[in-house]
């Protein structure tokens, strides 16, 4: 249509409706710049991360399509019953779609608690970070909670899975941004399935934890604490420390023992090597021999001959069933799950 066509009609649509009308149609636009910013907000809430690009699709495709019908439902009522009512049934739809809008998210809210409130509490675990580990976790948090009655809030457990041969891929290219965005969205997958409170299962990753806490719509407790808190109770004055080139090389977790006042022993170059090389490697596939169970007591050897050790913490899930020695081990999963459940405890008081 042309354009002067097009104001043509527009002028005499405007002249047929009365000043009632007029007021109508401003009700519709502040009305539905509300509906706007409200389906934006709301669409943003509800629906999950990394799938909320096609929520927004979905999301227009709905209106578009709402669009067409009610174009054509106004204009039959504007042919029917003329400019006024058209507007005024217009209005009257624009301000009930705001009010909805507007009291859905408090109503889904208040569904949440009182779903929470009737449930028991649930631990989420990132897991994956390797298999391995996350296995030896999951026997370990069912163990601790298993002598609570099922009448009495025993806590469930959800797990998701997060790829290891990805994580370690980012790893060893310094992307750490996306290692973030990485464990991020396995921690807001766990919070949709209904978890309290989060645990990492493995310890590389508690590098990461500082950045996760900002985003994080869940606690997560923390594995680097709870073994701090153990060696020291135990009153370990000395201990050698086996894991990842990460967690042995960067200060995460080697520091906060440090400053406590506990001497940290680290295997040699060849051993820290030897060590992330078969992290990463064969124990990611599951993969355990005798062999490794030898290659491990040689690189405890050494460590020993510089420092006698109080005890060995084993800060690697899939390490543990590869040891073999006098000393005494310190399982950092022990430590964490223990943190776990008095974490949980005040939580759940606190409802």
């Amino acid at each position: 249509m042309p354009t002067a066509s097009r104001r043509s009609g527009r002028t005499s649509y405007y002249r047929a409706a009365s000043a009632g009308s007029r007021a109508a149609h401003e009700v519709q636009r502040v009305t539905l710049a509300f509906e706007d910013t409200l389906e934006g907000t709301i669409a943003a809430l509800e629906v999950q991360q990394e799938i909320r690009g096609t929520g927004y699709g979905v999301l227009a495709t709905v209106n578009g399509v709402g669009d067409l019908f009610s174009s054509t439902l106004i204009r039959i009522i504007w042919s029917v019953a003329g400019a006024a009512a058209e507007f005024w049934v217009a209005a009257a739809l624009c301000v009930s779609g705001t009010i909805m809008l507007a009291i859905a998210r408090p109503l889904a809210q208040a569904r949440e608690s009182v779903r929470k409130d009737d449930m028991p509490p649930v631990i989420g675990i990132v897991g994956g970070l390797g298999p391995e580990g996350t296995v030896h976790y999951y026997r370990k948090v069912a163990q601790h909670f298993a002598s609570i009655p099922l009448n009495e809030g025993r806590p469930g457990i959800v797990i998701d899975h997060v790829w290891i041969d990805c994580f370690s891929s980012l790893l060893r290219a310094g992307d750490e941004h996306e290692v973030v965005r990485l464990l991020a969205a396995s921690l807001e997958r766990i919070h949709r399935a209904g978890a309290d409170l989060a645990m990492i299962a493995a310890v590389t990753p508690h590098k990461f934890l500082p950045a996760l806490r900002q985003s994080s719509p869940l606690p997560i407790v923390d594995i680097v604490s709870a073994t701090q808190r153990h060696v020291l109770a135990a009153r370990y004055a000395t201990v050698g420390l086996v894991g990842t080139r990460v967690t042995l090389t960067e200060p995460f977790f080697k520091q906060p023992l440090e400053e406590a006042g506990i001497r940290v022993v680290l295997p040699d170059e060849d051993g820290i090597s030897y060590l992330n090389d078969l992290i990463f490697g064969a124990l990611a596939s599951g993969t355990k021999t005798d062999g490794m169970k030898q290659a491990i007591r040689e690189v405890l050897r050494r460590m020993t001959a510089t420092a006698r050790l109080d005890a060995l913490v084993v800060a690697c899930t899939d390490l543990m069933d590869l040891i073999e020695t006098p000393i005494a081990l310190v399982d950092p999963i022990d430590c964490h799950v223990r943190l776990a459940a008095q974490l949980l405890e005040a939580h759940v008081s606190s409802r």
